[in-house]
């Protein structure tokens, strides 16, 4: 029997794992965005270690959003945690940063 995941279409149990740590931009192009791109382009998936730039809609196309919010019923079910999207997403977790402490809606939202 097949465990359920969190990320849409893996058949394989076999994994490659890389990272890119402290890679300067050059301001003409964003390398991880590209790095992004890559990945999806060769049915791979980007590990949530880092900050992400998927619009929010290919986020949830990568991300089983039905099974990750089952979880997140049982594990915060007073949704006192952003999603997975807005905790990892670069523009989503830079705006709370910059208004300073959240509060509870912001947080809920």
């Amino acid at each position: 029997m097949r465990e359920t995941f969190l990320i849409r279409d893996i058949k394989d149990n076999l994994f490659i794992e890389c990272g890119i740590y402290g890679f300067r931009q050059d301001g003409h192009r964003n390398y991880y965005r590209a790095l992004e791109e890559k990945v999806l382009e060769l049915k791979g998936v980007k590990a949530l270690i880092s900050y992400d730039y998927y619009d929010e809609s290919v986020f949830w196309e990568i991300f089983d959003r039905e099974s990750y919010q089952k979880v997140k019923r049982i594990t915060d079910p007073q949704n006192l945690f952003r999603d997975l999207y807005r905790k990892t997403h670069l523009n989503s977790t830079a705006a709370h940063f910059q208004t300073g402490y959240m509060s509870r809606s912001s947080i809920a939202s």
